[in-house]
């Protein structure tokens, strides 16, 4: 078969205001300590496999280890797992110090807990805020969450389904 998508605004004059405007709110929160602590770690990073390379490509890696570092902490553990799982193959642990650096950050990161973790627990106060007015009880009151990262994806279903006493079927991961 053949599917067509279409933005809302190509096709708003045929629907006679069928679209609901959507609310749309910023939610900030301010880092846990342990937060401020991996950050620092990554921030101060220097990593010797970026030096000596083009500003572009050598900062590449860590561009992609900030992405998933702001995604989640679970994300940012196994983007290092898949890089020092590389560097392990090709070094001694004393051989390069990214190793070293990499397995602190890691540590670091390991030591933040769903309670530290303040982004999900801003979204863990929303979903159970009044004013937000979401029943998990109602089977056609649904919420779709977008993550950036497939382990934060997996992190979220599983800690949200500790948190709201909620099942696999009522949490799926898609």
């Amino acid at each position: 078969g053949l599917c067509i998508r279409r933005f809302k605004k190509d096709v708003k004059d045929q629907v006679s205001g069928s679209f609901l405007e959507r609310n749309i709110t910023l939610e900030r929160c301010h880092a846990s300590a342990r937060e401020e602590y991996a950050y620092d770690r990554f921030a101060d990073m220097q990593l010797q496999m970026d030096l000596g390379k083009t500003k572009g490509s050598g900062e590449l890696f860590k561009t992609s280890l900030e992405k998933s570092l702001f995604s989640s902490p679970a994300a940012c553990i196994k983007s290092i797992e898949a890089r020092l799982k590389k560097l392990y193959k090709k070094y001694a642990e004393d051989d390069i110090e990214d190793i070293r650096l990499l397995e602190e950050l890691k540590s670091a990161l390991e030591k933040i807990t769903p309670n530290d973790f303040m982004r999900y627990q801003k979204l863990l106060a929303l979903l159970r805020s009044r004013e937000y007015a979401w029943n998990p009880k109602e089977t056609d009151d649904r919420i779709v969450i977008f993550t950036e990262r497939i382990e934060t994806m997996k992190y979220l279903a599983d800690q949200l389904r500790k948190d709201l006493k909620m099942s696999d079927k009522q949490i799926v991961e898609i």
